[in-house]
């Protein structure tokens, strides 16, 4: 057993054994000096999935199979009647050498101290870490999910972007597809298959396999290859926020986020969507913002520049019902929204009162829009700022701060939601460009890029380089055409 690489060799050659299957070896044979139960493996190798008895019995089954064992010579594994298995065979500690790289563009995982020699001809087992302890692979909580997103086709960017989550998830196989489908298989092992469209991607491209030191991508002979970071790999340990560049396209690994239960594929952005997203927080994010619209609670929006705080207000108004939104600039300059021709204009109607910029108030302004507010009771309130919390704290009375903003949302930096490229890439774009594509260079420069302009300068950047490449092939040259 090459564990750093979670890999099963029996006489010098590769054995195909499932992940869930390795697992169950790797424990037992851990536990060797006594017999594990049936409940203990569902609890320990399962960590509470419902697995079926006659699961269990293929498991057990796959695993006498790969460590040439069988049900009548029971030499490696025993079943005890009544009580569950042990492995048997002959074992003992010794210092396990780190293997050399394969090539310098194949990082080689840590090797535990110590594995578990078992009798001639059985592999060595090393030591098993029950737990994901974070080397960038992240740890699944209730509030830490490992999601992979489909960050770009480099192909055919219209597809926009998907994320799945792993929570629960022992293996993902990555191919070529008419289109882009994912699939969920049950049994020993949870797989995830995830087919995508891709001239460049092989039927059987890669598969991302959970390992007890994290989760490990390895190519599967694919004729194009399959990259971490722009590098070509054969297995590679993931670290959070690696990019996976399979037949051009970007697939992102990261943890991520998450208060409700996610689902295994967000990839549908409703066109009323306030984000275009699939991050799983973002989405939360999105929840709390419709119930929020739906109330009369005064909204404070937070934000850097770029980050879309006129955008939201304005989906918060348009969710609200409200016939009528005034705009309120820094100036103290009105207008009221010239789509609005109801009838309830003339005499006001149910009123959303848009304050932007709020930081640039002067004094003597907040002080007449504090008498304003007072006397308007009914009208609602949503602000923005580009003021973190504590600055407001400082510039703002709190009974002011309350009636601006008793809901204060922080918009997230682009930087934080690389996942949502595709999602944002496929609004942004101009749906009549069905030929546009991204060279894969120009498409990694998008994922690595930190976008101190955020969403405005991700819809500059594409608006530009889809008409310098006249809707063809987008280069990096088109995005990034200023000297660096």
């Amino acid at each position: 057993m090459d564990e750093a690489r979670f890999e099963l060799r029996l006489r010098g050659r590769a054995v195909a054994v499932q992940p869930k299957v390795l697992d169950l070896v790797l424990y037992l044979a851990k536990n060797r000096d006594r017999v594990v139960t049936k409940d203990e493996l569902l609890d320990t190798v399962w960590k509470g999935i419902a697995v079926t008895e006659a699961s269990l019995s293929q498991a057990v089954s796959l695993a006498r199979r790969a460590l040439d064992d069988s049900p009548e010579e029971q030499h490696t594994l025993r079943t005890v009647r009544s009580r569950g298995l042990q492995f048997v065979a002959e074992a003992l500690s010794a210092e396990t050498p780190s293997p050399a790289p394969k090539r310098a563009t194949t990082p080689t995982a840590v090797q535990p101290a110590a594995s578990l020699v078992a009798r001639p001809g059985i592999p060595s087992i090393g030591t098993l870490n029950e737990t994901f302890e974070d080397k960038g692979a992240g740890v699944v909580t209730e509030t830490k999910i490992p999601f992979l997103f489909a960050a770009l086709h480099c192909e055919a960017p219209a597809l926009g972007g998907a994320a799945w989550s792993l929570a629960g998830i022992d293996e993902v196989e990555i191919g070529r597809g008419s289109e882009r489908r994912s699939t969920k298989t049950g049994g020993a092992t949870q797989l995830l298959t995830i087919a995508a469209p891709g001239r460049l991607m092989s039927r059987k491209h890669a598969r991302i396999t959970r390992t007890p030191h994290g989760w490990l991508v390895v190519d599967e002979g694919s004729k194009n290859g399959t990259f971490v970071r722009g590098q070509r790999v054969d297995k590679h340990l993931l670290s959070d926020g690696d990019v996976v560049d399979c037949g051009r396209t970007l697939f992102r690994f990261s943890t991520e986020r998450r208060r409700t239960e996610p689902t295994n594929e967000a990839d549908i952005v409703d066109a009323g969507a306030i984000f275009a997203s699939v991050t799983p927080w973002v989405l939360d994010l999105e929840r709390d913002l419709r119930r929020i619209a739906a109330s009369d609670v005064p909204v404070l929006l937070l934000g850097e520049s770029g980050t879309g705080k006129s955008h939201v207000a304005d989906a918060i108004h348009r969710l609200s019902g409200r016939t009528r939104l005034i705009r309120i600039e820094a100036d103290a300059r009105v207008s009221s929204n010239p789509d609005r021709t109801t009838e309830d204009d003339a005499g006001g109607g149910p009123t959303t009162l848009l304050i932007e910029n709020l930081e640039r108030a002067g004094d003597a302004a907040l002080a007449r829009l504090q008498r304003a507010l007072d006397a308007a009771p009914d009208v609602r309130v949503v602000a923005t700022s580009l003021l973190g919390r504590a600055a407001l704290a400082e510039r703002f009375a709190a009974d002011l701060r309350t009636r601006l903003g008793s809901y204060v949302c922080e918009l997230p930096p682009l930087r934080l939601r690389i996942g949502d490229l595709g999602a944002l890439a496929a609004k942004v774009m101009d749906a009549a460009l069905t030929s546009a594509e991204f060279d894969i260079e120009a498409a990694r420069a998008l994922l690595e890029h930190p976008w101190p302009g955020n969403v405005r300068e991700l819809s500059h950047r594409l608006k530009m380089a889809a008409t310098l490449s006249a809707g063809g092939l987008m280069r990096i040259e088109h995005l990034f055409p200023e000297p660096t």
